[in-house]
């Protein structure tokens, strides 16, 4: 997947998602804009604006996200009951939690590379085990006061954008 047109997608989309997509694809597809192509919904990320004109970027659809930070479904004992697990937060855990800085941190490696292990050493043993969009939560859980700063941060701007852009 990520030799295609999608990994422009990947690297834009930032987090896990990019540090899975950076060791595979070269920087120079991000500088290339947008493929202008999709054959599917959520392919192409739109934002229009109020007087009606459009920008659109490559996008990952739900189900790439999920193939990128190596999600499946398990079973939970329960019935019928199904639980995603992964090796890797989903885009919206890690974008809500208290650890997405807006870059790519030591701490986002060190729990990146607790997934992985040297696979050229005899009989590599994994250092954990996938985890639940619940447990990703908890692990993501960061400072209470940096999740509060950076929704006011949030809230500050986009009001500043609002006041300032006024068609």
């Amino acid at each position: 997947m990520l030799l295609e047109r999608r990994s422009r997608a990947a690297l834009l989309r930032g987090g896990y998602i990019w540090r899975v997509a950076v060791s595979h694809v070269d920087f120079k597809s991000v500088l290339n804009g947008p493929t202008g192509l999709y054959s599917g919904q959520g392919e192409m990320f739109t934002v229009v604006l109020p007087d009606g004109k459009q920008y659109v970027d490559d996008a990952l659809t739900e189900t790439e996200m999920s193939l990128l930070i190596g999600g499946y479904k398990c079973e939970t004992g329960h019935g019928n009951q199904l639980v995603l697990k992964s090796w890797c937060p989903l885009p919206s855990t890690y974008e809500k939690s208290g650890v997405d800085y807006g870059r790519w941190t030591n701490f986002n490696e060190t729990l990146y590379n607790i997934a992985y292990t040297d696979t050229e050493v005899p009989n590599p043993i994994l250092q954990r085990q996938p985890c639940s969009a619940k447990q990703w939560r908890n692990i993501c859980r960061g400072s209470r006061d940096l999740r509060r700063g950076l929704a006011r941060l949030e809230s500050a701007s986009l009001l500043l954008i609002r006041q300032h852009c006024k068609p």
